[in-house]
């Protein structure tokens, strides 16, 4: 039988990359009952410090009615903080609250974790080897981002 889609092996790597660390997140997340577009408006209001609301649906890929869902949602739960900027009242600034940062620094904190429990069975020659393979593989992408696009930041 021929395999619908080609196997290249750094896809493939790649993708089960991807599937085990969303998983390892999502289960960080769901302690907490926050879904991936809840953290992932968390991830960027901490890259940022803050942003308005144009800007957050903007780099969250989401209409603005979705956008404001999940700041409503975010903002209920004691994680964000909702503000009418200084120089345009018209223009609402979000920014995280002490409670937000604390949240992101504990699912943080326990995703990596989890992948330092996963690859500390490795030698040392091979725990080198990932991180040095991951650093270059993230190096390449971020040479494509676009500067919209959120740091891998936690402030701590």
């Amino acid at each position: 039988m021929t395999p619908c889609v080609r196997s290249d092996p750094l896809y493939s790597n790649l993708f089960e990359i991807f599937r085990g660390f969303k998983a390892l997140a999502t289960d960080a997340m769901a302690e907490s009952d926050l879904s991936m577009s809840h953290y992932a408006a968390l991830r960027i209001l901490d890259s940022h410090g803050s942003c308005s609301m144009s800007e957050l649906t903007k780099d969250l890929g989401v209409t603005h009615g979705a956008a404001t869902g999940t700041i409503d949602r975010l903002e209920r739960d004691g994680l964000v903080l909702r503000s009418h900027s200084p120089t345009d009242r018209r223009v609402v600034q979000v920014s995280l609250t002490p409670a937000g940062q604390q949240l992101l620094i504990k699912i943080y904190d326990q995703t990596v974790a989890e992948i330092s429990r996963r690859v500390q069975g490795r030698s040392e020659e091979a725990r080198s080897a990932i991180h040095q393979g991951l650093a270059e593989l993230a190096a390449a992408f971020r040479s494509h981002q676009t500067p919209a696009q959120p740091k891998d930041t936690v402030c701590r």
